[in-house]
């Protein structure tokens, strides 16, 4: 299995998950050259076999970017409020698995400003990727993930910090998932399953993008820990059940 980043921040998200000859594309923020820049044009284009976005926010869903993908035959899925963007957009079930081309995909539902989904995907080759952005919180447990990807936007020290030299409130903050809650998280949820954690969404004020990773690994103790960088490749390995 691959991950691709195409994008990651407020200004545009966008990810490549690569399994067993298949694609499948996750959040369509970005501008649909730089999807077609990381598929390498037709070579890649051919092996999409869909695409999922979280929620209608602009930097998850550029209305451009999924029309064409949709124009070009390729199936994009989310929550209904992203329907409502792009009417095209076909609705995807909670509590079900969803298969897009021999993905399985799992949807849950995310606390944030908009109708947001977080996924659990099942890859071809037995890897399973957990994908959570947009929220406030994951108050959830998952088992078996060899791959996780988890926002971790902000630091709230440096976010208490800025509010009291600032003046500034902290809700507008408290919508996106901190460093410490996204710690919680992964301690709680991690196993002996895991091969990789990728950092995903980290604010450009906000964030240390060193100091986030060191965090993440001291914490579990585990050091295949990475934050997401427009143009990074990350392979994970993994035999066959």
């Amino acid at each position: 299995m691959k991950v691709s980043v195409v994008g990651s921040g407020s200004s545009g998200n966008g990810y490549l998950i690569e399994s067993q000859g298949e694609i499948l594309i996750l959040e369509l923020g970005c501008h649909m050259h730089d999807y077609l820049e990381a598929l390498n044009y037709d070579e890649g284009m051919k092996r999409v076999v869909g695409c999922l976005v979280s929620h209608r926010h602009s930097d998850h869903l550029s209305a451009r970017t999924a029309s064409t993908l949709i124009r070009m035959g390729i199936d994009v899925f989310g929550p209904a409020e992203a329907c409502m963007v792009v009417p095209a957009i076909k609705g995807i079930k909670l509590k079900a698995i969803n298969r897009i081309g021999t993905f399985k995909v799992q949807a849950f539902e995310l606390e944030h400003s908009a109708q947001c989904y977080g996924y659990l995907i099942d890859c071809p080759d037995g890897c399973r990727v957990l994908f959570v952005t947009d929220c406030r919180d994951v108050p959830l447990t998952f088992k078996n993930v060899t791959f996780y990807m988890v926002e971790a936007n902000n630091d709230e020290d440096v976010i208490v910090e800025n509010m009291m030299e600032n003046n500034t409130g902290f809700s507008r903050y408290d919508d996106h998932l901190s460093l410490q809650k996204a710690e919680r998280f992964l301690s709680r949820n991690y196993s002996a399953s895991v091969m990789g954690i990728l950092l995903i969404h980290l604010s450009a004020t906000n964030s240390d993008e060193k100091m986030f990773v060191d965090t993440i690994k001291s914490s579990l103790g585990f050091n295949e820990v990475w934050a997401a960088k427009k143009g990074d490749n990350y392979v994970i390995d993994k035999e066959p059940f």
